[in-house]
């Protein structure tokens, strides 16, 4: 019965955590985007802890325990539980903040901000006489070089099946035309390959942290993308890229992957703002995404797994108070000790998954966060149906508490 009833009550809190990871996806972007990130993952905590605080509760209602204590005329066991509980949440709140806070910090010399150069990389296959007849994009790359710093280096590469370079390394001069000629297929990874290469070997002066821009229109085979993405994430390269006209599930993982901005642009006219956007873009990071941070990692890695930990310390602080069971006082020190394994065990793997990018896929943050939750929400713990004494008499319930 003891056993069953471990496995069930781990089996309902980690169905709260996969709850709760889906309700946690659809506010993730606000919390760390729209809002202060430090205030949004606080409230990413906080609620995570209000739902695990909530089933917690009722497992105990479920097993009898307020009837129980109640019994004994020892309410206050249960209203104390709820006290220490929202102390906990509370507590989860404030350390959750401060501890992001703490890990957005620079500490680096560079930050994801400071580009020493820009290289451009444009589709310019035939399809793109119709997407960009007046040849927007290089107006666009004008904008954009004008208002940086007059000794600010830039280049430029165009792309169909083929890929060229077009424009050398060197400072932006006034009225400077651009040749753009559409005509051929669409090649994203050989474009990428020539300029990532042309920047390790150095043919590119492109300075020690570049950021290329990637604007493409059509689909195109992916093949060998990993081996590219490996290599600007070895070399300190950002890559944004904007889908010029369609959705592109390839872009958006070359920009989640080295720390660049993905942009869809249906109107042409808004194409010069959201290039700026792009190449512009400052990547941020919060202690539950993938980090591009190109010295000093090994701190950002030492930050993660502790901040984490003392976080999953609280969570399991909390689960060890609010299991106020009647019957098997012995069970909340075994709560917690669980709880705070699979915690850690939680933090060390966000960091070991992010940082090894297993499966090279846009869709991986949402795997590693899937499996932070489940382990977080989980809590071992008696679970029986009935109430009372599991719906026994109390001569039946003697002698089972003697047989356990």
């Amino acid at each position: 019965m003891r056993k069953w009833g471990t496995a069930l009550h781990i089996l309902i809190t980690a169905g709260v955590g996969v709850l709760f990871f889906i309700i946690g996806e659809l506010l993730f972007p606000i919390l760390t985007e729209i809002i202060w990130a430090p205030l949004g993952i606080a409230l990413y905590f906080a609620l995570f802890a209000g739902a695990v605080y909530g089933v917690m509760f009722l497992l105990n209602k479920k097993r009898g325990d307020y009837q129980g204590w109640h019994s004994k005329n020892l309410g206050e066991v249960v209203s104390g539980a709820f006290k220490k509980g929202a102390i906990a949440i509370a507590v989860i709140f404030l350390a959750s903040g401060i501890l992001e806070f703490v890990y957005e910090l620079n500490i680096s010399t560079f930050t994801m901000g400071d580009a020493s150069s820009y290289v451009f990389v444009i589709d310019d296959s035939g399809s793109m006489e119709i997407s960009d007849p007046d040849m927007k994009r290089a107006d666009a790359i004008s904008e954009i070089m004008e208002k940086e710093d007059a000794d600010f280096e830039f280049a430029i590469y165009r792309f169909t099946h083929e890929v060229f370079k077009i424009r050398d390394m060197a400072p932006y001069q006034k009225g400077e035309q651009f040749a753009f000629e559409p005509t051929g297929g669409t090649d994203v990874v050989a474009a990428l390959r020539m300029a990532v290469d042309d920047i390790i070997s150095g043919e590119l002066k492109a300075g020690s942290t570049p950021k290329i821009l990637l604007l493409s229109d059509g689909a195109s085979d992916d093949s060998g993308l990993n081996a590219v993405i490996s290599d600007c994430c070895s070399n300190n390269i950002v890559i944004s890229t904007i889908s010029f006209g369609f959705s592109s599930p390839m872009l958006a993982e070359i920009a989640n992957r080295t720390g660049g901005m993905y942009s869809e642009v249906t109107d042409v006219n808004l194409l010069s703002q959201e290039m700026e956007s792009a190449i512009t873009f400052s990547s941020s990071r919060n202690l539950l995404s993938n980090r591009f941070v190109f010295s000093n990692d090994w701190v950002y890695m030492i930050m993660r797994i502790a901040f984490l930990v003392i976080i999953g310390i609280g969570f399991s602080w909390l689960k060890q108070k609010c299991y106020c069971s009647a019957y098997d006082h012995g069970y909340q020190d075994k709560v917690f000790l669980v709880s705070a394994i699979l915690c850690s065990v939680g933090a060390i793997l966000v960091e070991v998954f992010f940082k090894l990018d297993l499966f090279g896929s846009y869709w991986y943050a949402y795997g590693i966060r899937l499996i932070f939750c489940i382990l977080w929400a989980i809590s071992p713990g008696f679970f029986v149906s009935g109430v009372g004494n599991f719906g026994m008499s109390s001569d039946q319930y003697s002698v089972y508490r003697k047989n356990v």
